[in-house]
This record gives structure tokens, sequence and C-alpha cells, in this order.
């Protein structure tokens, strides 16, 4: 007989085997940053990579692209969007080839446009400056747009926006309010309500409260009060205008400053030797509680450093700018003495600080000159004092 089969007896093939691809290697990228710098508080800048990928910045220092880049690709950094008409962004090493490594040296320095104005009593004309970005210097210095408006003007004062400027005008007792061209800084539109020249008698200096709320109006003449009116916010009109509350305790009140939180006035009184420190109701703006410090000579413009700690006072009579230590509690003002200057101007009047606080300026009503000082970031000190640059072309 035959033998049967099976397939047990067959030896089986194995499956072939299919090796493994290796894996793709991943493309390395890179990022694309640097650093902003010049950006004041509020302030943002947009900046784009090869036209996209829109980056905000708001605060000075580095930054970086979101969408990163492989290597021998260009990148182009630019701004689209400015802070605001009158800060611009420029950009350093913005463009190149990616090569093996993160690029992060591109610069964005910010720089704004900032005005002087100064008021000419003589000529009843507010002069419209320039202001030299790094050195200060007041330079192009023009009417302000409004010609010879006002009447006797002793101040001036912008609002926070910078929309509105408030100027003093002592003759005829009135404030004018004009609109600012954000652009050039130029005045127009300027009007002069008689509704509360009643109230205001030689009126000095209008201080905006920090909302923009109140605004208060030193009245140097026979009344020696302060004002309190109320800021229409949409048109930035003074209305409701009454005497702050403090009544009579001044004596011919001139310049006047608020603390940054609000919580203080300082008033000026060029007849007196003092500054008083008023308590400003959170509520309402009125004033109350005012106590005097007797810094001696006569006290006419005042000013505030940006972080509280000094006060700046003019004083008139001996031809000096006194610093003022101010307590962090208390507001209280002590240790008033001269500020590092010496006996420089002549017949000052007003005191105001640059943006950064670098700098001072003061208003010399005997020879119609605006000086400049330096400030000392530590101690407050002034120094280094000149002419603005701007010339005795004040009146």
């Amino acid at each position: 007989g035959g033998g049967g089969g099976s397939d047990l007896s067959r030896p089986s093939s194995a499956p072939a085997t299919v090796p493994t691809p290796p894996p793709t290697p991943s493309t390395p990228t890179y990022t694309i940053g640097g650093t902003v710098s010049g950006l004041t508080t509020g302030q943002t800048v947009a900046l784009q990579n090869n036209g996209g990928g829109t980056l905000t910045v708001s605060a000075n220092g580095a930054f970086t692209f979101t969408t990163a880049q492989q290597s021998n690709t260009a990148y182009t950094v630019s701004v689209s969007s400015e802070p605001t008409v009158r800060t611009t962004c420029t950009v350093s090493n913005g463009s190149g080839t990616v090569g093996t490594s993160n690029v992060s040296n591109v610069g964005v320095s910010c720089v704004s446009q900032h005005f002087a104005y100064v008021s000419s009593y003589t000529t009843s004309v507010v002069s419209l400056c320039s202001v030299n970005a790094t050195t200060g210097a007041l330079s192009g210095c023009i009417d302000s747009g409004a010609g010879a408006t006002f009447s006797g003007p002793e101040s001036i004062t912008l609002s926070a926006s910078g929309s509105y400027a408030y100027v003093a005008n002592y003759n005829n007792a009135t404030v004018s309010q004009c609109s600012v061209n954000a652009t050039t800084g130029l005045f127009s539109g300027c009007v002069t309500p008689t509704t509360w020249s009643s109230l205001f008698s030689d009126p000095v200096e209008v201080t905006l409260s920090a909302n923009g709320s109140y605004a208060y109006v030193t009245n140097n003449g026979a009344a020696s009060t302060v004002s309190l009116c109320s800021v229409d916010a949409a048109t930035g009109a003074l209305t409701n205008c009454a005497d702050s509350g403090a009544g009579p305790v001044f004596t011919n009140p001139v310049g006047m400053a608020l603390s940054a939180n609000g919580s203080y006035a300082y008033v000026a009184g060029k007849g007196s030797g003092l500054v008083w420190q008023c308590s400003v109701n959170a509520t309402n703006g009125t004033l109350s509680g005012c106590t005097s410090t007797a810094v001696g000579g006569a006290p006419t413009g005042l000013v505030l450093s940006a972080n509280g700690s000094y006060a700046y006072v003019a004083d008139n009579a001996n031809n000096k700018i006194l610093q003022c230590s101010v307590n962090a509690t208390t507001g209280a003002l002590s240790g008033c003495m001269d500020s590092g200057a010496g006996a420089a101007f002549s017949g000052p009047e007003g005191v105001a600080l640059s943006a950064d606080g670098s700098y001072a300026y003061v208003a010399n009503f005997l020879i119609d000159t605006v000086s400049q000082c330096s400030v000392n970031a530590a101690t407050g000190a002034l120094s280094g004092c000149t002419d603005s640059g701007a010339g005795p072309v004040f009146t």
C-alpha cells in the first residue's frame, strides 16, 4: 500500500521581516527676538516679522516672536503700530538670515516728541517749544497757535490725555480752555468763559486731579483762596466752580501741586514764605485741615517729583529753587533748603519737570528766559543749570 502524506511532515517557511525605516530627523528652528526701549507707562508698540505674526509689547525689555524659523530663512522685523502719534519706534538689526542659533539682537528704540509751553505775561501769548529727547533742550519756540487771545497768562496746564490746555488769565480773572493738536502740540478753538470770573481773583495756576474730575484754581488776589471746579468728562469744560472748602486760609496763593495718591494738596503762598498742606476729600475733591510749613522767601511755583519724595519750590525773592523732603506717610514737608543750584535764577516764577524726571525747567520772570537743570536721580538735587537753549524769547 502506499504511504499517506501529511502537512505536518513538511517544514514551514518563516514570514519575511520588513525593516522599520529610521525616523525622519526634525529640522531645528530658532526664535526671533530682541529688546524694546523707550516706552513709557501705558504705551504699547506692535511688531511684525515678515509682515505677520503681530506681537504687542507693552513694556521695555526682551521680546520674542511666537513663530520660530528654520536655518537659512529670512526674517524682517518691523513696527506695525506706533505707541502714539508723538511716539515713534525705530528698528535696528531688524533683518537677516537665520543661522544656527536664536536671533536676539533686534533693537526697537522708541522716542516720544515732547513739547514745552511757556506763558508770556506781558505779550499775553503762550509759546510752544520742542524738547530734545536726548538733551532736554528747548528749541524752535513759536506761538502756540492761539495768538494773543489770553490776558496776562500766568500758567498752562494740560489734561491727562493731552487733549486740552487750561490757561490762567491773571488780568481778567478767567481760565481759557484750548484744544491741543495731538501731533503738533498747537492750540486751537480757545474759549474763555466769563461764568466764573466773579469767583476767580487774579488766578495764577490750574491744577487737575489725577483722574481729571476736578480742577483747582489758585486765586492770588484779595480773595487768597483756592477754587474747586468740576471738569466735564466729554468736553473738558470747567463747571460748578466754588470755594475748595479751605476758605481764605492762604496768603497770595500761587503754585499748587497734588500728591501722586491724591490725598494731599500743596499750595505755595508768595506773600507769606509758607507752603500749605491740605487733605483732599477722595469723594468730592474738597480741601480741609490745611497746615503750613515755613520755607522762607517768596514761594511761587511748586512741583513734586514723580516718585513723590521731593517738592521743588521756586523762591522768587532769593532767586533759588528750594528742595523739600516729603514724608511718605503723612505727606509733610521738611528739610527745605537750596536744591543745589544756588542763586542761579532771576525772579523764578514757575518750575516744571521733564516727563522722565531727568530735567527741571525754571521760568525766570526778570530776564525772560527758561533755565534747564539736571536732576540727580538719587538725591533729587539740581545741578548744571544753564539756559534751556531757547534764549530770551519770552516776555
